[in-house]
């Protein structure tokens, strides 16, 4: 699978290190939380993977002043530098290789990152040391902004470093990270929005208990907002391996051009020793379909799965199938 990581940061910033960046709540794309940074004039944010030699990162970047060559982008091999992309002073993107300051192959128009303005960045990069490429493209638009080929831009990258530099308050929100390869997707997925719901109803099935002692409407136990979740205030528990429940979802707010994942998220944690696994459940065509084994710890982790197809008929999702779909959580073992 070439989507190697994802996040809308409403629920969580898993997997990344955080510097003058914080989750907030309402300022990321379509409303949602964002990794915003206020203080200071310098902000990272660092995701590792395991190396790769050819990827795509997406995101949707907005700051509420005039760029003044702020540094937006990096991609790391090993802790050191290969590529550096920053936005210049006329609002374009300006691109750099080689390490510290590195050497400018190339800029967009002027123009594209204005103030107070949400603009979905991806940038693609192709390691090589002689022939590598780097590819920009905005809001979207299949033609791109930059294109450029012959480059040294190292042999892999294991580490992505989005930056908010300059004053004022620069959100980042709505990411995506592809490894190109022979796997569908492999190439950019557009300007993609995500839509973050919470169980509406009880689902086909009811059969944890919840923090209220009883396994009625536990849908109302897994409704924790935005940035945090109530610890052991409400919850649904079991200790039977092939319990589960599934919860009925809310409609995509508007019809969808491509639905590239439905992508189910837990928060949970064992409570006694010994080995404990859950998978998160989608529910589609009347039929249950499990992920993957996660097996938890002793205090709250976040537990994500990417369905890339419908399972029922592993078939591109539609905005019916998601519509009707469940989605829950079973105890594996």
């Amino acid at each position: 699978m070439t989507l190697r990581a994802w996040s809308s940061f409403q629920y969580d910033s898993l997997g990344w290190s955080l510097s003058s960046f914080s989750r907030s709540a309402g300022n990321g794309q379509s409303g949602l939380a964002s990794l915003r940074a206020t203080a200071g004039a310098y902000a990272n944010a660092i995701y590792g993977y395991t190396a790769e030699t050819h990827v795509i990162h997406g995101w949707c970047y907005k700051r509420n002043a005039a760029p003044a060559d702020d540094r937006l982008f990096h991609l790391l091999q090993g802790g050191t530098q290969r590529v550096r992309v920053l936005a210049g002073t006329a609002g374009e993107i300006i691109v750099y290789t080689g390490v510290g300051a590195g050497t400018e192959v190339g800029r967009t128009a002027s123009g594209i990152i204005n103030a107070s303005v949400e603009t979905y960045i991806e940038i693609r990069c192709k390691h090589s040391a002689t022939v590598g490429e780097i590819e920009v493209r905005i809001n979207g638009n299949p033609m791109a902004a930059l294109s450029l080929t012959g480059l040294n831009t190292g042999t892999a990258s294991d580490q992505v470093e989005l930056a908010g530099g300059g004053g004022g308050a620069r959100d980042i929100s709505a990411w995506y990270f592809l490894a190109v390869d022979a796997t569908v997707p492999n190439n950019f997925l557009g300007h993609i929005r995500y839509m973050a719901g919470q169980a509406s109803g009880n689902g086909n099935s009811s059969q944890l208990v919840g923090s209220d002692g009883n396994s009625t409407d536990n849908y109302l136990l897994v409704d924790d907002p935005p940035l945090t979740h109530d610890s052991d205030a409400t919850y649904v528990q079991s200790a039977t391996v092939g319990e589960k429940d599934t919860y009925v979802m809310p409609n995509l707010p508007t019809p969808p051009l491509t639905i590239i994942a439905v992508c189910p998220l837990a928060i949970a944690e064992k409570t006694d020793a010994g080995t404990r696994s859950i998978v998160l459940v989608v529910r589609s065509g009347g039929t249950d379909y499990d992920g993957d084994p996660a097996f938890l710890g002793l205090s709250y982790d976040t537990f994500k799965r990417a369905f890339l197809l419908d399972p029922n008929g592993d078939i591109a999702w539609t905005e019916s199938a998601v519509n009707a779909m469940e989605i829950g959580v079973k105890v594996d073992s």
